[in-house]
């Protein structure tokens, strides 16, 4: 039971998504991938609302780090979970830093 899991969480750094070793197809549109893109860019967005920050700066910088974590790092969906959380530590750095 722990391999599989273990084997799951590890194709999820894959960039074709965790089922890439069973699509004979290599031209795929990764769809839940762009789910979780979109999902990320509305929660930071909301968030830079309910903060009345620039909203639409967080949403883009959401999606530029996950851009940056599947196309050029190719690290696939787990990689845009890190990158998100990489990026929420980094504004909320920014923002202790800048309130002092």
């Amino acid at each position: 039971m722990l391999r599989l899991w273990g084997l799951w969480f590890f194709s999820l750094f894959d960039p074709m998504g965790p089922a890439s070793k069973t699509r004979s197809c290599s031209m795929t549109i990764p769809y839940l991938q762009l789910v979780v893109m979109g999902a990320f860019a509305l929660v930071f967005f909301r968030a830079g609302q309910m903060e009345r920050s620039w909203a639409v700066l967080w949403a883009v910088l959401s999606i530029a780090a996950s851009l940056l974590a599947l196309r050029f790092l190719n690290w696939g969906l787990g990689g845009v979970f890190l990158a998100q959380v990489v990026l929420f530590a980094g504004i909320t750095f920014y923002r202790m830093w800048k309130s002092e």
